[in-house]
């Protein structure tokens, strides 16, 4: 039997067993789906100690222990049928003169809203409950990549609790491997984070825009977006791909492109006409609008209007409103190029075939490049310095618990999406978007800097005692 009773009294923070009145809401991830994951124990962690503690506990009971803070991971890496060690208590956002730290389990709705009145930004994602632990150490892709590379670029410390409890803050300075691994690599592999020291950026003010074209223009918006972007300056981030709420045959979808620009409004209702008159179509409708950089995000992030105890996922408070998803598939690859027409068109009929009710579908083409590209692919474990767009498809079902032909058909869609664009594109995927069909992972997250990352694991984690199904080493 598992000494339970002793965890919990050595524990400053709480420990959720099966049976608790909390364990229904502590097993949860941003996706249902992984309800049907059980822990053995979830232990929220208030310090450093009772991680150690955890760690001790699993390492002496051969327990699984996974790490847990915004619990966003698509693959369900967040949870275990072990130990959940769920640092979402070590939320706190600090200031020195010229950095932030950051605990790993601050959201990135409310660090924005920590640092607002101080006048200081960070590269943040495009989902307000993910927290930095894991966001930045896979690389940290967001509105702010082109402008200022990404999120993992501006790490400047991060302080781990190894396997045998050791803790290590690491830097250009100490501990230089690990600090070079956990720039994209993921911190997963080597240990739990508890402090992230980042530099932050200066973008006071962001166009917030969301634009919508009709359906019969999507091949020319896909296509005249990509040749936009590729002349746009850094400071214009977005977002390009088509929709459709509801895969129900007979519905109709939509174009939509969003984003945030760092400059004016002026220029950017210049920089769109442009795009209009190169697609051919206005736009349906336009939604542009230059905001402080907090009042923006908190636009992109739906929460304008929301108190900080509603920007919580719902069911983890009584008072917390964002909502969760059922389950999702999600299937992608980076290029270096423009996708060709011929193979847009190919992929919107893709994209179109095989409707079935119930279905969220997205095609999408993310901009890249910018200030991520200007750092060579070996200088950090981020490895896709030549990346100019993320293409995915992507589907999300209602249900937690999608039936067997329900899960098969979306693994079918998004599959025959990835066969169509794969030959085309650098054959590189975003480790933060993790895909456990791949195949070629190793090459596919890190490619020329995995054997690099072997020998860091080696070192810091000789026992591989942090494993999920794509870490490190396995």
């Amino acid at each position: 039997m598992v000494s339970w009773d002793h965890l919990r009294a050595g524990l400053t923070g709480d420990l959720v067993l099966p049976g608790d009145d909390g364990y229904p809401a502590a097993r949860q991830l941003q996706l249902a789906e992984f309800d049907a994951v059980w822990p053995s124990a979830i232990a929220y962690c208030a310090d450093e100690a009772d991680v150690r503690a955890c760690l001790t506990l699993a390492q002496a009971e051969g327990l699984h222990l996974t790490p847990r803070s915004g619990a966003h991971n698509f693959a369900g890496w967040s949870t275990t049928t072990g130990l959940v060690v769920d640092l979402s208590r070590l939320n706190t956002v600090g200031l020195t003169e010229r950095t932030v730290h950051l605990g790993p389990g601050a959201q990135a709705v409310d660090v924005l809203h920590e640092l607002a009145p101080h006048r200081r930004q960070v590269i943040t994602g495009v989902c307000p409950t993910v927290c930095p632990a894991g966001f930045l150490t896979g690389g940290g892709l967001g509105w702010q990549t082109r402008s200022h590379g990404v999120g993992s670029d501006r790490l400047v410390s991060a302080r781990l609790i190894l396997s045998d409890g050791q803790a290590v803050t690491c830097s250009a300075d100490r501990d230089p491997d690990l600090f070079w691994a956990l720039r994209g690599g993921s911190a997963a592999n080597f240990g739990v984070v508890v402090d992230l020291e980042v530099e932050p950026i200066q973008v006071p003010r962001l166009v917030n825009f969301t634009v919508l074209w009709a359906w019969e223009h999507a091949l020319d918006v896909l296509d005249q977006w990509q040749h936009w972007m590729t002349a746009a300056p850094n400071e214009l981030a977005s977002e390009v791909g088509v929709v459709l709420p509801d895969a129900v045959p007979g519905a109709t979808g939509f174009v939509m492109l969003h984003g945030g620009f760092a400059g004016s409004q002026e220029r950017f209702d210049q920089a769109l006409a442009a795009l209009s008159q190169s697609v051919g179509a206005a736009p349906r409708s336009v939604d542009a609008t230059e905001l402080p950089y907090l009042d923006a995000m908190l636009k992109l992030y739906r929460c304008e209007g929301m108190t900080p105890a509603q920007r919580r996922r719902a069911g983890s408070s009584h008072e917390a409103l964002l909502p969760r998803q059922g389950f999702l598939r999600e299937r992608h690859r980076l290029f270096t190029e423009p996708v060709s027409r011929s193979v847009l068109e190919q992929a919107l009929a893709v994209f179109d075939g095989d409707r079935r009710a119930g279905q969220f579908r997205y095609f999408a083409l993310a901009a890249l490049g910018g200030a991520a590209n200007e750092i060579a692919a070996t200088d950090t474990a981020y490895v896709h310095r030549d990346a100019r767009f993320l293409v995915k498809y992507t589907l999300v079902g209602e249900s937690g618990t999608p039936g067997e032909e329900e899960a098969a058909a979306a693994d079918q869609w998004t599959g025959r999406g990835f066969d169509l664009i794969d030959p085309h594109s650098s054959r590189h995927s975003y480790i933060n978007y993790p895909d456990p069909a791949l195949d070629d992972w190793k090459w596919s997250y890190f490619g020329e800097n995995y054997e690099r990352l072997v020998e860091v694991k080696k070192t810091y984690d000789p026992s591989a005692f942090f494993t999920h199904p794509q870490s490190i080493g396995s």
